[in-house]
């Protein structure tokens, strides 16, 4: 797990690697990367350090893939192709889907996770939200605006719960499944069971995912129902695509969808 002060290096050395020109070299790759991560010659190894304990791969290695191999994304397939990998480790039930909740008794707290801090919040059926912020307050506010919205019975903060939950989703620690407590329009919860259904190593477009539910020309609301998912990483929204395979938009930060696709894709230190 890194802090949100370390993902956010990682994110800009991932970018810095994902708009390489296509001469660059393996040395300009690396030192262009590294600047933008902010290490600098003498800081250079703690970084390094701190960017293999997350992807698992050295930062050298990956940054002399993506130039041989011509983008980021092929060269995290490319050292270890095991897109389900990441995600397969962790099981996932759908435990219950709600239009409109009722009694709802939610316990949240925050959690360092592989993408910085994350705000966890689960009912007594399952896990309700997952969000990803390096600004607790923002996250906080935008889980607000939804819990109200769903008038609960009860809103209790334990940051110990969070952090077990975390453990549980990214460790497998307890290697139990991980409910989840779908809530929104009927619409909206057949989209989010079609992101579920994804093989862990693909990605769509927007049309792509449209087409799977039977509702082609409904690829505009399909995209509504992808950016309204706020169980981040476990309905796997990041895995949705521009048609032209570009990144597109992410609730959380582009950043930090390019940064899921490139560590669900190496393999784990082990």
């Amino acid at each position: 797990m890194l802090d949100s002060k370390d993902f956010a290096a990682v994110t800009r050395a991932l970018r810095a690697l994902d708009e390489l020109p296509d001469d660059a070299s393996v040395a300009t790759a690396t030192r262009v990367a590294r600047r933008a991560a902010g290490a600098s010659r003498g800081s250079g190894a703690g970084f390094d350090r701190r960017f293999g304990t997350w992807a698992g791969v050295s930062f050298a290695e990956l940054a002399r893939a993506t130039v041989h191999e011509g983008s980021l994304r092929a060269a995290a397939h490319a050292l270890c192709l095991r897109g389900a990998g990441r995600l397969s480790a962790c099981v996932v039930r759908v435990a219950k889907t709600d239009a409109r909740p009722r009694d709802l008794e939610i316990l949240w707290g925050y959690a360092p996770t592989p993408f910085g801090d994350g705000l966890f919040a689960r009912s007594a059926q399952g896990l309700v939200h997952l969000a990803f912020s390096d600004a607790s307050a923002a996250s906080q506010r935008d889980f607000a605006l939804r819990w109200r919205a769903w008038r609960p019975r009860s809103v209790t903060r334990d940051d110990a719960a969070a952090e077990r939950m975390s453990r549980a989703i990214f460790l497998n620690d307890d290697h139990a499944p991980i409910a989840l407590h779908l809530i929104g329009s009927p619409f909206r919860a057949l989209v989010w069971q079609a992101l579920l259904a994804f093989d862990g190593s693909e990605t769509k477009s927007y049309g792509d995912l449209a087409r799977s539910i039977r509702k082609a020309s409904a690829a505009r609301a399909v995209g509504g129902a992808v950016g309204a998912n706020r169980i981040g990483w476990l309905v796997p929204c990041h895995h949705v695509l521009r048609n032209d395979g570009e990144l597109g938009g992410f609730h959380w930060g582009v950043d930090r969808k390019r940064a899921m696709l490139v560590w669900e894709s190496l393999t784990p230190t082990p």
